[in-house]
């Protein structure tokens, strides 16, 4: 059984995103999966999970920077919410140090962090949409 996607997707056959109304929506025994157009009558194929292919075209990225300044009390909340980040790691971090100007308590951690890559693609997929909206 299937019928016209009525929400966006992924393409169970290629991984293609699927905008609504443009593939098909195809009840499995595992629930509904969304098909491309080209791939809507065709037996799926095995291919490899999205997370897997997510991770293969961001698996060379080195890993980002970022520099706190703030209070103690600021640079530890920022650095806590990093740390329970859904798929955002810290990798290395600086002792604080303080800042140049004397009349500045602030003070300044330097912070390694990767960005998982189920993360990247889904940034990526937003960030091409955004694009694509700003165009019409």
């Amino acid at each position: 059984m299937s019928q016209p996607n009525r929400f966006g997707g992924t393409c169970t056959t290629c991984g293609a995103y699927v905008p609504p109304q443009q593939g098909r929506a195809v009840r499995t025994a595992a629930g509904w999966n969304v098909r491309c157009t080209p791939h809507a009558d065709a037996a799926p194929e095995p291919r490899a999970a999205p997370a897997a292919r997510a991770a293969e075209q961001f698996e060379d990225l080195a890993d980002a920077e970022i520099r706190l300044v703030g209070s103690p009390e600021q640079v530890h909340a920022l650095r806590t919410a990093l740390r329970v980040a859904t798929g955002v790691v810290i990798t290395s971090e600086s002792a604080p140090s303080p800042r140049r100007d004397a009349d500045d308590d602030r003070s300044a951690v330097y912070l390694r962090v990767r960005v998982q890559a189920p993360q990247l693609a889904l940034s990526a997929h937003e960030i091409a949409e955004a694009r694509t909206e700003a165009q019409w």
